[in-house]
């Protein structure tokens, strides 16, 4: 049930130029994908960039099977 949750969570991609929303289930490798301040990040993602100035991110793992940084 919780991964079937995690991975209908909705999220912005940027695919061939343009912003596009897709579910989490649906991404593919070499996606770039947008997080928002606030929004559970997905756990087999890579941070690049960050927004904080001193490239700061902070890690909550009460969550063990699926999203767990939140930016």
């Amino acid at each position: 049930m919780s991964d079937r949750k995690a991975n209908s969570y909705r999220v912005k991609v940027i695919r061939n130029g343009q912003e596009v929303r897709v579910k989490t289930g649906s991404l593919k490798v070499g996606d770039l994908v947008k997080i928002e301040k606030g929004q559970p990040f997905p756990a087999d993602l890579l941070l690049l960039n960050t927004s904080y100035e001193d490239g700061i991110c902070y890690v909550e793992t009460s969550s063990l099977d699926g999203f767990v940084l939140y930016l």
